[in-house]
């Protein structure tokens, strides 16, 4: 792993191993063969400190100390803090990123580029005597031609300049929107960079984009739990609610038994659901995904305590997309979230919804085949009971999986603050905390290894636009 991930930032940084060797004050043919993994090292060897010494030096001499940075983690800048990041780095158990910060194509740079030129109302002769260049550069760029080396004095003054038309011009919510950012991230100060990012596909990643939203979805609250619902008798019809049908093929089928489930929850004075699958998700689109989140809704209204135990063997992208819309019902109150620390196994996929002594839909099928699956609803109280203890059994082996508090949580000492508008982000490894701090105050605590990963990663890629403090 250590091999790997030094040629890996040797990549990053844009290098080769002659230069960090001649950095390091090794020879190259000692990082060669740390490169190669033909020795093993450990984390407090000499070999391992120059080394980090030499990515320190090379970085801060070719002005890609914030590069470096932003791949191992560390928010300091001097020689010691970069070093031990560089360090501790190389010796975490985490896996080398697939995407990242990649570079952009010639052709996408040019596309780009055209479309901030085009917002920022300016041509190739007027932005060439703004930088003090040719006009026929600024052509080659456009073309693609031309893709200007990064961190160049010259693609920091053509950044600055686009962002000051832009928003001079009063176009700071389109440009939001080309970026994909919030609107308030469009300042003059904040804006060059963003534009900087996405002009070298500094973007982020589907997972990192999920992770946004749930931020978004925070800072909304409590705007954001007045869901649009649809009438109840649109979300669960009197066909589906008084039907006695015994099995439901397919997803078409699973989505009339939950209508049934769920409207039968409610009009019946459930006090909990029991709520547990890791069939395909493919079921919950649509219009189906509104009729769904205007029934559990409803029953969070209710009172009807929902105790979920969330699938975790999904990808990170789609649990995060998950958490997304479940975030309604994570606000409400009336939901135990969990997740069982036992794998689910890749032969079988299950299904087990049970509203306790009355009602439950249960099904299993070979993964993959769940298009064609059938799923049982059952009435009788001596099965449904029989359900109850295994879902007790599974319960037994889950941990929580999210928290929401109506007040700030206090983050941890030691830790790293970033801002973001009214959002306060704390991510940790076993733990995450989102803080909103405008009223009313909510917190959201998230306790997933892979989740915290991905908001730590959110909070690496986007610490350029935040306020970054230390809790001491």
């Amino acid at each position: 792993m250590l091999g790997e991930k030094i040629n890996y930032l040797i990549k990053e940084l844009g290098t080769d191993g002659k230069s960090i060797a001649a950095s390091s004050g090794m020879t190259p043919a000692w990082l060669s063969r740390m490169r190669s993994g033909a020795r093993s090292y450990r984390k407090n060897s000499i070999s391992v400190r120059k080394l980090a010494y030499g990515f320190f030096v090379f970085a801060n001499e070719h002005e890609e100390t914030e590069r470096l940075c932003m791949t191992v983690g560390c928010t300091g800048k001097n020689m010691e803090e970069v070093c031990t990041a560089v360090i501790d780095w190389f010796f975490d158990d985490d896996p080398l990123p697939e995407e990242g910060f990649a570079n952009v194509s010639p052709e996408a740079f040019g596309r780009k580029l055209r479309s901030l030129m085009e917002l920022a109302g300016t041509s190739n002769s007027r932005l060439g005597r703004a930088l003090n260049i040719d006009a026929s550069y600024i052509s080659r760029m456009r073309s693609g031609s031309r893709v200007p080396q990064r961190n160049s004095a010259l693609m920091i003054k053509l950044c600055e300049k686009l962002a000051a038309n832009i928003i001079n011009l009063g176009r700071s919510e389109k440009l939001a929107d080309m970026l994909g950012v919030p609107d308030y991230y469009i300042t003059e100060t904040e804006a060059p960079g963003l534009i900087y990012g996405y002009l070298y596909d500094r973007t982020l990643t589907d997972e990192l984009k999920a992770v946004r939203e749930i931020i978004k979805n925070i800072e909304a609250y409590p705007s954001q739990l007045n869901f649009e619902r649809i009438p109840f008798a649109e979300a669960a019809p009197a066909s589906v609610m008084n039907s006695d049908e015994k099995f439901y093929h397919g997803f078409a089928g699973l989505q009339n038994a939950v209508r049934r489930f769920l409207g039968r929850a409610c009009e019946d004075g459930a006090k909990e659901l029991l709520l547990y699958s890791d069939h395909s998700i493919e079921w919950m689109e649509g219009r189906f995904m509104v009729a769904w989140a205007t029934l559990m809704l409803e029953c969070a209204d209710r009172g009807i305590q929902l105790n979920v135990i969330h699938n975790i063997d999904r990808s990170v992208p789609e649990m995060l997309r998950g958490i997304k819309s479940w975030m309604p019902l994570y606000m409400s109150g009336n939901i135990d979230p969990s997740y069982s620390i036992k794998g689910k196994g890749e032969r079988f996929s299950h299904t087990l919804f049970i509203s306790p002594g009355k009602e439950a839909i249960v099904g299993t099928c070979v993964t993959g085949n769940e298009e064609n699956a059938v799923f049982e609803y059952l009435t009788d109280p001596e099965l449904i009971a029989g359900l109850e203890r295994s879902f007790g059994l599974m319960k037994a082996d889950c941990r929580p999986l999210a928290s929401v508090y109506n007040r700030l949580t206090a983050p941890p000492i030691g830790s790293t603050i970033y801002r973001f508008g009214a959002i306060e982000l704390i991510p940790g490894e076993m733990e995450t905390i989102v803080n909103k701090r405008t009223e009313p105050n909510v917190s959201f605590v998230i306790a997933h290894k892979l989740v915290c990963r991905a908001f730590r990663e959110y909070a690496s890629v986007a610490a350029q636009n935040a306020l970054i403090t230390e809790n001491k």
